[in-house]
């Protein structure tokens, strides 16, 4: 079974090795073993880090952050293009599958993308109106007579082309 001592205590025996004592002393005397003390020594040794003095323990949470700040960074520069607008349903939750398919965890790719929790799990159970619905179902029409119209457009605008040419050409030939 294996004891929690408190940060006080184990900062006490740091303090204590540190004036001189020796680590199988302090084992013997307050309990814990000298591999424990050895490890809390170790940890609370400053690291010189640019003329700043860090412990160990300091350094592995600079590093975990810096790991965090890198993986929402990677995810940020991957969708630049979409932060310059505001991140809806039928984008931003493609893109977010996209990101945790790949193996990103959901708090930091919704960190990043600056997309609340709540947000993100409405768009998960969102469900289309009857309204939206119908205008899905309607817009392969509206395209196709779009497409109808347009051809019938570009045909008018040709002959209208056709008959300013020729009018122009026999203008001019009459003028000679």
């Amino acid at each position: 079974m294996s004891i929690r001592y408190s940060q006080d205590f184990k900062d006490s025996l740091v303090k204590l090795q540190q004036e001189g004592r020796s680590l199988k002393s302090l084992a013997e005397e307050f309990g814990p073993s000298k591999d424990s003390i050895a490890i809390w020594v170790k940890q609370a040794t400053p690291v010189m880090i640019q003329v700043q003095s860090k412990t160990l323990k300091d350094v592995k949470q600079l590093e975990k952050r810096l790991a965090i700040l890198e993986e929402e960074n990677e995810i940020l520069n991957r969708t630049a293009i979409l932060l310059t607008k505001k991140i809806v349903r039928n984008v931003g939750l493609p893109l977010v599958n996209q990101f945790l398919a790949q193996g990103y965890a959901l708090v930091r790719i919704l960190s990043a993308l600056k997309i609340k929790p709540s947000t993100y799990y409405n768009w998960r159970l969102w469900l289309p109106s009857r309204q939206e619905k119908r205008r899905e179902a309607i817009k392969p029409y509206i395209l196709d007579v779009y497409l109808k119209v347009y051809e019938t457009l570009t045909q008018v605008q040709a002959a209208i082309g056709w008959y300013i040419n020729f009018y122009n050409r026999n203008r001019i030939s009459n003028v000679a």
